[in-house]
Order: C-alpha cells, then structure tokens, then sequence
C-alpha cells in the first residue's frame, strides 16, 4: 500500500513476530509496558523522517536519543502536556527534534501554529464509529476543534519530512490538502489498496 497511496498501516504483530506472542500479555496486563517504548524504535518500514507521539514526557528524551543513535535523519517527538501522545492545541506541547545525531528540546504552543485552542472536551468521541464519521467529516473540509488538531499534527509531520520550512507553512500546507480534496483521496487509495491484500 506505501507503494501505491503513499501511506500505509503496519500492525505490529504482522511484521514483528515477538510482538505477536506479548500482545495478549500486554492487553491483559492493562498499563504501559516496555513493548509501549520498543515499538516505535522498531519501525519496520525503516523511516528517515517521522513524527512520534509519545504518552509520557519522560520518554522522550530517551526514544529522541535512540532514535539519533538508530540512525534517523529527522524525526519530531511530541507529547501534549495535557496527556495527548500528540500535537496539542489544548495547551504547550513538549517537543524533541532529531537531526542526525543532535536532540533538540522545544515547546511549542498553540500560537505556534495560528490555530486557537481547543478544549479537551471538544476531541471526545463515543467509540469507532463516531470516530470514522469525524474522521470522514475532517477530510470534507469541515472545520472542528478535531479538525485544528489535525491539521496542527499533519503540519509537524510535514515539517519532520522537511517538506515545509515552518509549523505555519505546514499548516497552510495540511489546509490546502483537506481543501482540494488530496487528503481524502489518500484515505480512499488506502482503503482501495487495503481491501487487495
């Protein structure tokens, strides 16, 4: 599918036969584990460039250090003060920025990308399939506090991929492809390609 809509999903206990045999462990245990922080080191599509959320401020150090050492050329881990294991606009958002083997600590807040704030409440949804309608409804052009998050989250991946100069361009950038259509168009070759294999 990467290949043909140029994104793809890789569940991890396809492509990383170890995670298969603790996943039911994992799920039965209900917390965090070692596999939550291993797994994203573990990319198996061996990506360059990345945006990372993380569930736990303290990890980002260590994941954005491994990341350096594993030979990434960018990558952006972000994780929301509030708790979001991604690009925030309900508050600051802590940040760490690989470029070869330099970490860089940032924080970027809201103001950062042009978007407002939005209130944790507004991003609420009641189970998958309110959660694909507002999926579906973000990819119409239809603006919503869900809408600016994603936005603000496609503009720091944008940024990691070095494909624009600054969170605003990438935020220009995301915008146009909602607008026109593009982003939808993705998600439809994704699922065109999905439904092949």
């Amino acid at each position: 599918c990467l290949d043909q809509a140029g994104l793809a999903f890789c569940f991890a206990p396809s492509f990383h036969p170890a995670m298969k045999h603790v996943s039911g462990v994992r799920r039965r245990l209900g917390v965090r584990t070692i596999f939550n922080f291993l797994g994203p080191l573990a990319n198996p599509a061996g990506a360059a460039y990345q945006l990372l959320g993380v569930g736990r401020p303290e990890w980002l150090d260590v994941l954005a250090h491994a990341l350096a050492m594993l030979g990434t050329q960018k990558a952006i881990l972000v994780c929301g003060r509030d708790g979001l294991d991604e690009v925030s606009l309900c508050g600051p958002t802590l940040v760490r920025e690989v470029c070869g083997s330099q970490v860089r600590a940032l924080q970027w807040t809201p103001d950062d990308f042009g978007l407002g704030t939005v209130r944790i409440d507004e991003l609420l949804v009641d189970g998958p399939e309110q959660s694909a309608a507002l999926v579906l409804e973000i990819l119409g052009g239809r603006d919503s506090a869900a809408a600016r998050v994603t936005v603000a989250n496609a503009a720091a991946a944008l940024l990691a991929a070095n494909r624009v100069a600054s969170l605003r361009d990438g935020v220009v950038a995301a915008r146009q492809a909602l607008e026109t259509g593009r982003a939808r168009e993705r998600l439809q070759a994704l699922i065109a390609c999905s439904r092949q294999t």
